[in-house]
């Protein structure tokens, strides 16, 4: 469930960037942050307010980067929560190098190089995705080195999450949340 609207800056706010004004696309990652869902409690989230606090804590890691703030337009937890980095879903964020004129990112809080995410997590990744498509239209959505450049090849976001991609249950959790009257998830 969308948890809360966060205020982070941008590159379109910190750095002067034109907002978007198209799609292509919207781009998955993992933070590669300890939050996996084998160990949620045990690294200290344990509510809304710890979510919060990692936000914010990635928010400050991604200022260092020059990144203009946070990299990411929503991101998901294991517990289901997902959070919107701001209300405009055309401000550039900084996901994929020299992409992010194009596209709108989705992070996964943790690392996913070895774990896939959890049901809850999935749960919120489709809710972000489908919030995507509602507010920009239906635009293909796939991982980050998908849309990577070449020269810029990266991991992200995981190989257990990239499986995901070809995840019947992803797609059709997004699909019934669009139009469910069209689909049932087994």
């Amino acid at each position: 469930m969308l948890a809360a609207i966060m205020d982070f800056p941008s590159l379109t706010s910190a750095a002067g960037w034109p907002r978007r004004t198209w799609t292509i696309g919207f781009s998955l990652h993992h933070t590669v942050t300890p939050f996996v869902p084998s160990d949620f409690n045990a690294n200290g989230i344990r509510d809304a307010d710890d979510e919060i606090e990692a936000l914010r804590q990635i928010n400050a890691y991604h200022l260092t980067l020059d990144f203009g703030g946070m990299g990411y337009h929503a991101l998901c937890f294991a517990s289901g929560r997902w959070y919107k980095s701001g209300l405009d879903p055309f401000v550039a964020r900084a996901g994929v190098k020299d992409r992010n004129h194009e596209l709108y990112h989705i992070a996964a809080i943790g690392d996913y190089s070895q774990v896939t995410p959890a049901a809850l997590l999935q749960q919120a990744l489709s809710e972000a995705i489908v919030d995507a498509i509602e507010q920009l239209g239906d635009h293909p959505f796939a991982g980050h080195r998908y849309y990577a450049l070449p020269g810029s090849g990266t991991a992200c976001p995981g190989d257990a999450f990239w499986a995901l991609r070809d995840n019947e249950r992803l797609v059709k959790r997004v699909r019934l949340l669009l139009r469910p009257e069209d689909l049932e998830i087994e």
